[in-house]
């Protein structure tokens, strides 16, 4: 009788012992669950982008100088400048048509599921407005990698330009592009990412430039900056964007005429203004070109851009975002360069062949918006790394106990071995 209470009070022992280590490695297969395959499921989740966002961005209102396209079309000065010297006659001074009006620029950008797996179709639609006149509309589309933020490899990306003060109004077509340009990676990094301007119709560096504190957050502070791009050769590349991006040839689309139709060919050539040297050029400059004032000139449009942006590296966030935007005429690219030169180290733009020059920076609700997204991702961040911190102590915690209590038991059973 008593060996067997006593088998059976050993049974029951090593029954409530095994039990012991049944819930201990339940409990830790839970806390690996919630404090690590949870949240590196939610981090990856986290990381690509969502296939049903909107994201809406304004400009401060600012006063830029700028062509008043329809009254130079007209041949009507503005009737501010009607009383000013060489704004009379058949044929005024290009300056006589230039106005300072009050713009902005507004942006809506959304992303919507794609057909192809781990990507995502963006539309991003800009327009810039003086008052209530529409002075420029872009309609661009492009497929990212989820991953990443950068195009995939395929022709599915369409540009469509509208200035309606021009009659101007291009549409690409679909081509492959490269760069960054709507969203930045889930981590961003302290590195120069290719960018693509949409005007341009080129890549180009963007620059990290320092690590920085904005508006009491940390951010990366990144320029680009853009100096006498030719808006003809921008179209240009607009009417002969690759299907493969590993296709596009080196030769400057303008020299490759025979890829464009004669109506692409016709606009392009219609971007040129041209008339008496001396519409354009003070008497200065008229010397320095060796023009005469009746000498007949034919000028293009040329585009330089300053761009900085202000990155939250954890959740890629764009905080923040400042333009210096110069569109302007120029007889060839040294003037053109040397135009950009000037604006950029802080001149005014030039009185008597600028198309556009303003400032354009996010209003304070863009960047509270902003603020607030990339905050809310810092702080599901922060509070997954509570979570898989704390689970790991306690999951280290149980192991040593664990541990100890196999010791002791087995310190027991050889007590009652000798005894």
């Amino acid at each position: 009788m008593t060996t067997s209470s006593s088998a059976q009070s050993g049974v029951r022992r090593w029954v409530t012992h095994n039990r012991i280590f049944v819930v201990l490695g339940v409990i830790i297969l839970a806390l690996l669950l919630v404090g690590s395959i949870l949240p590196r499921f939610i981090i990856t989740s986290l990381k690509q982008l969502p296939e049903d966002s909107r994201f809406e961005s304004a400009t401060e209102p600012t006063t830029a100088l700028l062509i008043d396209a329809p009254a130079y079309r007209a041949g009507q000065v503005p009737a501010a400048n009607a009383g000013r010297p060489g704004c009379g006659g058949e044929e005024p001074d290009f300056s006589c048509f230039l106005v300072f009006s009050e713009v902005q620029l507004e942006r809506v950008t959304t992303t919507s599921p794609s057909e192809k797996k781990k990507a995502v179709e963006v539309q991003s639609l800009s327009t810039l407005n003086a008052g209530d006149t529409e002075l420029y509309r872009l309609d661009d589309q492009v497929r990212l990698t989820v991953d990443s933020a950068f195009p995939v490899p395929e022709p599915v990306s369409s540009v469509a330009l509208s200035l309606p003060g021009v009659g101007l109004s291009v549409e690409t077509g679909e081509f492959s592009r490269t760069g960054l340009q709507h969203f930045f990676p889930f981590t961003t990094e302290r590195v120069s990412y290719d960018f693509f301007d949409p005007l341009a119709q080129v890549p180009a560096p963007l620059d990290f430039v320092d690590l920085v504190e904005h508006e009491g957050m940390r951010a990366f502070h990144f320029q680009q900056d853009l100096k006498a791009v030719n808006l003809m050769s921008s179209l240009a590349h607009a009417y002969t964007q690759p299907d493969d991006i590993s296709d596009a040839p080196e030769l400057d689309p303008l020299l490759r005429p025979s890829e464009m139709s004669a109506e692409e060919l016709e606009s392009i050539s219609g971007l040129r203004i041209g008339g008496p040297a001396g519409r354009f050029y003070d008497t200065g400059e008229l010397a320095a070109h060796g023009f005469s004032t009746e000498e007949r000139i034919s000028l293009s449009p040329y585009y330089a851009v300053d761009r900085s942006l202000w990155v939250e590296p954890a959740s890629g966030v764009t905080l923040d975002r400042e333009e210096e935007v110069y569109l302007y005429l120029a007889a060839d690219q040294e003037e053109a360069t040397e135009m950009a030169d000037a604006f950029a180290a802080g001149g005014e733009a030039n009185p008597n062949r600028t198309l556009f020059a303003g400032s354009l920076a996010w209003d304070g609700v863009s960047q509270a918006a902003a603020r607030e997204e990339a905050q809310s991702n810092k702080s599901i961040l922060k509070v997954l790394e509570v979570i898989s911190l704390s689970s790991n102590t306690i999951i280290t915690i149980l192991v040593i106990a664990g541990l100890l209590i196999f010791l002791r038991n087995r310190f027991r059973a050889a007590r009652k071995l000798e005894s």
